[in-house]
């Protein structure tokens, strides 16, 4: 059996809508900034599989902290009904002990199997968020539509939309 990660993030949370979609909140991307150490942060991991067999696919799951140490173990099974199709997995409610700065990484095996493979790792540091990392699109104005064309002789000042009402004098 050949099992291939496709794609893995980190979020803050993961959910699905009613219609299946998944919505994942809080990307985080190359790194994780804590306000100081030690550090609880509760994150989500989101991967893509495929699987070339059709069935039950047990998993292992592993994140490792800086020092070494396992910060979160997990077991889990994917089912997949067609053979090269999509499963993602969501799994939330991580919690991560984080005691000092360096790097985190989570790794996947098939059950059974010895070697661990590389999901993704991030960098855990203290700080400020680096804004400046982010890109954001910048989107052009639509195109001004033209103005239309002036009536030829005119240039009084075009009617109110509405005709202007009466003040009334109140009574003393």
């Amino acid at each position: 059996m050949i099992t291939r990660l496709d794609a893995a993030l980190i979020c803050d949370d993961i959910r699905t809508e009613n219609t299946g979609k998944q919505i994942l909140i809080g990307v985080y991307g190359d790194d994780i900034i804590v306000g100081m150490f030690p550090s609880v942060v509760v994150v989500a991991l989101w991967m893509r599989f495929r699987f070339d067999e059709v069935g039950m696919h047990p998993l292992e799951l592993m994140g490792d902290g800086p020092d070494g140490s396992v910060l979160a173990a997990s077991r889990v099974e994917a089912y997949t009904a067609n053979k090269s199709a999509n499963v993602d997995l969501g799994l939330g409610g991580i919690v991560l002990q984080l005691n000092r700065p360096g790097r985190i990484t989570f790794r996947w095996r098939d059950v059974g199997q010895d070697e661990w493979k590389d999901v993704i790792d991030l960098s855990v540091a203290q700080g400020n968020v680096a804004i400046s990392r982010i890109a954001v699109p910048i989107a052009s104005p639509p195109p001004a539509s033209p103005a239309p064309p002036a009536s030829p002789g005119s240039s009084s000042p075009p009617a109110p939309s509405r005709p202007a009402r009466p003040t009334r004098r109140r009574r003393t």
